[in-house]
Formats: structure tokens, C-alpha cells, sequence
């Protein structure tokens, strides 16, 4: 079927329902004609296609699949099975919208909602069937529980070194390295860019599996994890401008090489 898109006074309508009256998600009773969608403000993207079951092939987090690899399943999963999506119409929080609450509610609702207490409950609303609770860059790339998904395949998608999979079972293996990574514009925008810091993260824990380089609870630095002030040193070392014109394999030797100048024994001034 068609990719579903709301119109803009839906959208804010069930916005201001999940602001003021948090507890009626429970029932996740968002059918067109309803309360809180009219049949005419649902309409199609007719240049996207996807089967509505394929939420049901998402997983949940479990002892044997953890947060990280359940989300790289998911992402490629829901990539691959929304088939014709662009950038331009993954940036639309109409979209995203729509399939939260037609399709992808149950799904949010147990991997994200469900166990939250009363008083965070409009809030986890707000940041996971929308995509504007912490601003619009963060809310597609970083907040929305679906559109993340689709961002981080997407980017994954551009790495030519590793599989689809590989990649992203990399970038979402550790929390605080993905938001490093997908935070920051230089890194998430430039494929090079993108595709070496992976490299430089696989480089790392097969150097040392025990690692806690990209982790901010490192309990050698009482001031700054060391890998945020390596995504700072990248940062300062070049600009965009700089990074376009180098390869992966040339990024991947100057990350390292800045990567090797952090002592994480010493803090980081």
C-alpha cells in the first residue's frame, strides 16, 4: 500500500492529545474518522510503498539481542521495506506521524512507552511518535522511534567498506557513540566522514575488546569522556571543506592518529 501522510492540523491535534491527555495512548485508538484523526486528513505518498505488517517483524530488546542489535535489525528491516523512501520525504514529520500512530503505535508503545512512569509519559510521547520535541534535526535523526530508524539506515547505507548489516551493527552497538557520530553534522553529513568513523570504532574493540574509549562512563576522566574530546579534536583538526577531499582510507590514518594523542589516563583538559 501507499506511505500515509497527515495533514498539518492532525498532526498538531494529536500533539496537543499527547501534551494534555498523555493517558488515552493507551488504547492506541488513532483510526482515521476517529477523535483525533477525520478520514480526509490522512493521505498518500504515492511514490512510497510498504506493507503495514511489516511492523510486526520488528524486535524488542531481549538477553539474547540487546538495544543495539534489535535497532540495527529494525533499521534495516524498515528501510528496506519502505520501498521509495528519499531524504526529502524523510524529512517530514507528516510521515513519520502517520505510521506512528496508524501502523508503528504498538511497536512504539512496547519498545519505548511502555513501564515509563505517569509524570514522563506526555513527554516519551512527545519525542517518540513526533519528530519536533527537541528541535528538527534531532527530532528525525535522534528522537522519533521509527524515522531514526530509517536516518541511521540510510547513512549506513553509504558505507562501502562494510555490509549494510555490518555498519549498522557498528554504529548502534554503543549508545554514546552513535549519538557522537549522528549528533554531530560534519560526521553524519560527509559519507566519508561517516564511514571512517566506524572503521575507527571497529579498529578500537578489536584492539581492545574491553575498551571504554567510546563510553561516557570511562572512570578515568572526571572531566570529559575522552571520545567526545576526540570528536572535538576532529572537528578542530578540519572543516567539511578539508574532509571532501579525502578518501576513507586517509580519514580512517588521521582519525587514528588523533585518536592515539588521547591518554585516557590523564583528563582531558
Amino acid at each position: 500500500m501507499k506511505l500515509p501522510i497527515l495533514k498539518r492540523k492532525a498532526v498538531d491535534r494529536l500533539w496537543l492529545v499527547a501534551s494534555n491527555r498523555p493517558t488515552s495512548y493507551e488504547d492506541r485508538e488513532f483510526s482515521p474518522d476517529g477523535e483525533t484523526i477525520m478520514d480526509d486528513e490522512v493521505q498518500e505518498v504515492t511514490d512510497v510503498n510498504f506493507d503495514p505488517n511489516l511492523f510486526e517483524q520488528l524486535v524488542l530488546p531481549s538477553p539474547e539481542k540487546g538495544v543495539g542489535a534489535s535497532d540495527a535489525e529494525n533499521a534495516l528491516i524498515l528501510f528496506q521495506e519502505l520501498k521509495g523512501m528519499s531524504p526529502k520525504i524523510a524529512r517530514d514529520e507528516r510521515v513519520w506521524c502517520a505510521l506512528s500512530h496508524l501502523y508503528g503505535k504498538d511497536f512504539i508503545w512496547r519498545r519505548h512507552v511502555h513501564g515509563i512512569a505517569d509524570d514522563k509519559l506526555s513527554r516519551t510521547l512527545q519525542t517518540r511518535y513526533f519528530c519536533r520535541a527537541n528541535g528538527k534535526d534531532r527530532g528525525f535523526e535522534r528522537d522519533n522511534a521509527l524515522s531514526r530508524l530509517w536516518w541511521w539506515a540510510f547513512m549506513s547505507s553509504r558505507v562501502e567498506s562494510l555490509t549494510h548489516a555490518e555498519a549498522l551493527e557498528t554504529l548502534l552497538e554503543s549508545t554514546d557513540f552513535r549519538d557522537t557520530v549522528v549528533g554531530r553534522p560534519t560526521t553524519s553529513i560527509i559519507p566519508h566522514v561517516f564511514e571512517a568513523l566506524l572503521l575507527i570504532y571497529r579498529r578500537e574493540k578489536e584492539t581492545d575488546p574491553n575498551s571504554t574509549f567510546f563510553s561516557r562512563k570511562n572512570p578515568k576522566n572526571d572531566i570529559e569522556p575522552p571520545y567526545r574530546y576526540f570528536a572535538k579534536l576532529i572537528n578542530r583538526h578540519g572543516g567539511r571543506a578539508l574532509y571532501d577531499t579525502m578518501d576513507v582510507e586517509e580519514l580512517v590514518d588521521l582519525f587514528w592518529s588523533l585518536r592515539k594523542t588521547i591518554n585516557e589516563n590523564v583528563i582531558v583538559p
